[in-house]
């Protein structure tokens, strides 16, 4: 039987851009960014800016989902594979009686890796994931005791608002007699980490094989090559430099696995949408 893996592998980035990790506060057009209370090291609460694991993951999971497919030859997927591979699936109502028996379950994550990796939700059945990526927190004096890394800054210097207008040029493209008066122009602004500031988090798995630690080395070297953070990212936000890449090793295993049972995996993937029918 192969050896399992738990670790964790230590992240440290710097923002080269402001990083957006919007929260559901609103005030008027502000999108406040994401923060927690924390008890700093004199014991005291603190409000202190957060990046989600779950943001990181997200964009793990589709990098890792695309370079699966491609690899294997998938040119298109059944809406329910689809979702299974990049948003996680779900549980689908009156599904009770296609579960899958604890054999299917084995066999569907020993072929296809990436699922035991991240885990999802297929018809009434759930796969628990191997991966961990753990919260993302700036560096300050308010963090030290997190993050390790002693700071003069405060958690207040670390925030700022970026100022935004959207404009419909209508006046071009519509003829001038059909054009309302007022102009439809949108002003709203976000809350962003603000470049230059040092950010602390990890990414890892627990109880792995090779095979699924393999696929979070591959997956994570390719986010490596042009790492983003957040929200906004198309319009220049969430750039960062990693500091130093996490050792994540059997990437090259992972890679040959896949091209040699690229049919296997798509067969199984493929399978699986025509049971569920």
């Amino acid at each position: 039987m192969n050896p399992r893996t738990t670790q964790i592998w230590p992240l440290r980035m710097t923002a080269l851009s402001p990083v957006v990790h919007n929260s559901d506060e609103r005030a008027g057009n502000m999108a406040f960014a994401r923060t927690v209370v924390i008890v700093d090291a004199g014991g005291n609460p603190a409000e202190v800016p957060i990046i989600s694991g779950n943001s990181l993951r997200g964009q793990l999971r589709r990098i890792a989902a695309r370079r699966m497919l491609t690899v294997c030859g998938i040119q298109k997927l059944p809406l329910n594979a689809y979702h299974l591979c990049f948003s996680g699936g779900a549980i689908e109502k009156g599904a009770v009686k296609l579960a899958y028996s604890v054999e299917d379950i084995k066999d569907l994550r020993r072929t296809v890796p990436f699922l035991g990796l991240f885990g999802g939700s297929w018809r009434n059945d759930i796969f628990p994931s191997t991966l961990r990526v753990e919260f993302i927190w700036p560096v300050c004096q308010e963090t030290s005791e997190i993050t390790g890394v002693a700071s003069s800054r405060y958690a207040r210097e670390l925030l700022d608002s970026v100022f935004y207008t959207r404009r419909d040029d209508e006046y071009e493209e519509v003829v001038p007699e059909k054009v309302a008066e007022k102009s439809s122009q949108m002003i709203y602004e976000v809350e962003a980490i603000v470049p230059g500031t040092e950010l602390v988090g990890g990414v890892g798995v627990y109880s792995a094989t090779e095979l699924e630690v393999g696929c979070l080395a591959d997956t994570f070297a390719a986010w490596a090559e042009h790492p983003r953070l957040g929200g906004k990212s198309a319009v220049g936000h969430g750039k960062v430099r990693v500091e130093g890449m996490p050792d994540i090793p059997y990437g090259d295993m992972y890679r040959t696995y896949l091209n040699d049972s690229k049919d296997a995996i798509a067969g199984m993937l493929l399978r699986q949408n025509e049971v569920a029918k």
